[in-house]
């Protein structure tokens, strides 16, 4: 995971936020560790494609497939909706508050996480019928309208926060 640019927001906060950009862009690290698991949480069913392809090559399968895009609220589950069978995404956002140290004290109904460009590329050994590699990825602009917020412990009023970030697990 890696912060795709600045956090941004209105007002006052907007400056703090750019402060805050390189905490966010360490915890993301942090929180950045290598796995051999294949990531999602299946079955991804046919409305969630909006395009897959397959080719055979030398005996091994190569599967394309792109997601449909998913918007999701503060409280979501990691394991809904097209990008979180195909991918997972990062459904409640209090773990991700809580690494900035911060909580959201109100306003948690104006949090929308959207879910872009997620897809999944993946090779598969067609004599074992296993996957010996792959990519599987989205991006997620998160957008808060209108919060008040503590962080480190000092409250603020956030208004139209603005990040992204970039999700792959490669295998």
């Amino acid at each position: 995971m890696k912060l795709d640019g600045e956090i941004s927001g209105d007002g006052a906060i907007g400056a703090l936020l750019k402060v805050l950009t390189p905490l966010a862009k360490n915890a993301l690290e942090r929180n950045s560790t290598e796995t051999d698991s294949i990531p999602g949480h299946p079955p991804i069913t046919a409305s969630d494609v909006s395009s897959a392809k397959a080719t055979s090559n030398n005996g091994v399968t190569t599967i394309e497939i792109q997601l449909k895009p998913q918007t999701d609220g503060s409280s979501a589950s990691d394991r809904e909706g097209p990008v979180g069978r195909g991918v997972g995404t990062l459904g409640n956002i209090d773990k991700a508050v809580d690494e900035l140290g911060g909580s959201i004290e109100s306003g948690y109904n104006t949090v929308k996480l959207t879910y872009n460009n997620a897809y999944i590329k993946c090779t598969v050994d067609e004599n074992t019928n296993t996957v010996i590699g792959g990519t599987w990825h989205y991006t997620v602009n998160v957008s808060i309208a209108d919060a008040n917020v503590k962080l480190k412990g000092l409250p603020f009023h956030i208004s139209n926060l603005k990040a992204k970030i970039d999700y792959s697990v490669v295998i």
